[in-house]
């Protein structure tokens, strides 16, 4: 078969390669996978090979039993690896054998056939990237795909990474339930942890086999971990144990308040660590004594849902819990100050103690109606969002804060504290004082111009983001 052209890639990293000559164009022959099928080879046959000689030097003593046992297991381990490659490699031969042919026949025809090689190259790149395996741990994981409402940032960017790579997800608290199902096309196993202490050590262990198990069957480029915490110490293990590259996403007060648990994973080579903003970067490195390795933000698709909006609007909205951290009773004392200047109506979403947060509003004067709606969807908020012209946000910390990015892709105005990704901007006042605060609603609901909507971090660039990391190492 002829050379076929096809955009030159980044054998590494599956992308277009740019550094190619000839307008960005390179003619690449099916020995490409051949070389690809060699070095998948090779990269085993050093191990098969020990393995068989350990098997025949038989020798005596007491062990020899369960010296044989450890050489049978291995090589039947190092033979599925193999087999898989080969499959793999065999795929992509056949679709540049069709690609050269397909070529050839435009050739006869006289026909440019360059006029949709960049559509097909883009296809074969897509498809050389797909090859790769992705381990994910991560404490919590959506029981369906009917579960909107579990770490929903998360669950956007594994939903999108699907179609890049293959992608198996360990979750070791939530679902609570113990075993494997499907969400979207991914493998996940579930290992019933229900974020309890004495059955953690029980959901490690499920986690762990679960993880060597999957990387028995098929292989991995990549282990990964959100949260650090459970979830990284199974990763760290995982990675460890066969020799693959590990990285962790810090996703809340873990960067501040999981010594202990990076204590346990950082050993001789610790994993990569990525942030979700500059100052969550700055907490971790306080923590632990080292930079982190990235900060790429959670991102959001421009594409979501779309909400018409109403004449029965709040002027401000409260998302968040109603634990410490997040400060419900400052967001009251600011709309009280609110109050004092004119009238405000409120809204207060999010689980956790009611009873201090309705006994604070009952003591609001009367020009400050507040709902406290508690727990609810996170559709039901969104709406909630498109209904409402500024979101308060009092908490004391935060690690990206997902709501940032909703509320400014519904075309709200934001008033926070310094937390997070915050950042000020003409539709975003940051202070650290309820006067401070009181005084940025006040200047957003006195404002005649709405805010457009924007998406602050693009979701395509997260993914290409983690996307290059998992296959890079």
């Amino acid at each position: 078969m002829g050379n076929v052209p096809i955009q030159g890639m980044d054998r590494r990293s599956g992308a277009p390669d740019t550094r190619s000559t000839d307008g960005g164009w390179t003619a690449v022959s099916d020995r490409m996978p051949l070389r690809s099928h060699d070095r998948c080879r090779k990269q085993v046959s050093g191990s098969v090979e020990v393995a068989l000689q350990r098997r025949q030097r038989g020798g005596g003593g007491r062990n020899q039993h369960g010296k044989r046992m450890i050489a049978d297991r291995a090589c039947r381990m190092h033979e599925r690896t193999l087999h898989g490659a080969m499959v793999r490699v065999a795929m992509v031969q056949r679709i540049l054998r069709r690609q050269g042919k397909h070529h050839e026949r435009q050739q006869a025809e006289g026909q440019d056939p360059l006029s949709e090689t960049p559509h097909r190259a883009a296809k074969l790149c897509i498809l050389y990237v797909r090859m790769q395996h992705v381990l994910i741990c991560t404490p919590a994981f959506p029981a369906s795909e009917a579960d909107l409402d579990c770490a929903p940032a998360m669950m956007q960017l594994v939903d999108a990474l699907r179609s890049r790579l293959r992608i198996t997800v360990i979750a070791t608290q939530y679902p609570f339930r113990h075993g494997s199902y499907r969400w979207n096309g991914i493998t996940v196993h579930a290992c019933d942890g229900r974020n309890k202490a004495w059955r953690k050590p029980l959901a490690i262990a499920r986690a762990l086999h679960a993880a060597d198990a999957s990387i028995r069957k098929e292989g991995a480029r990549h282990v990964h971990a959100f949260w650090l915490g459970d979830a990284a110490f199974v990763a760290e293990r995982t990675a460890r144990r066969h020799g693959l590259p590990c990285s962790v996403t810090l996703m809340g007060r873990d960067a501040r308040d999981g010594r202990r648990w990076w204590n346990l994973v950082h050993g001789r080579t610790p994993p990569r660590v990525i942030a979700l903003c500059e100052r969550q970067a700055v907490f971790f490195e306080r923590m632990s004594g080292r930079p982190v390795d990235a900060v790429v933000p959670f991102g959001l698709s421009g594409g979501g849902q779309t909400f018409v909006r109403t004449d029965e609007r709040n002027d401000v909205l409260f998302c968040g819990s109603m634990y410490d951290v997040k400060r419900p009773l400052l967001f009251i004392d600011v709309i009280r100050r609110v109050a004092a200047r004119r009238p405000v109506r409120a809204a207060m979403v999010g689980h956790g103690p009611l009873e201090r947060v309705r006994k604070a509003i009952d003591d609001l004067p009367g020009n400050a109606d507040v709902q406290l709606l508690g727990a609810i969807s996170r559709a039901n908020v969104l709406e909630l969002m498109a209904a409402s012209d500024v979101l308060l946000h009092t908490a004391s910390y935060e690690g990206q804060c997902f709501a940032f990015d909703e509320a400014a892709a519904m075309g709200m105005r934001i008033v926070s504290t310094a937390v997070g990704s915050a950042r000020p901007d003409n539709w975003w006042h940051v202070a650290d004082d309820a006067d401070g605060l009181a005084g940025g609603v006040i200047t957003a609901l006195a404002a005649t111009e709405p805010a457009p909507p924007r998406i602050l971090h693009p979701l395509e660039r997260t993914v290409s983001a983690y996307t290059e990391r998992f296959l890079g190492g």
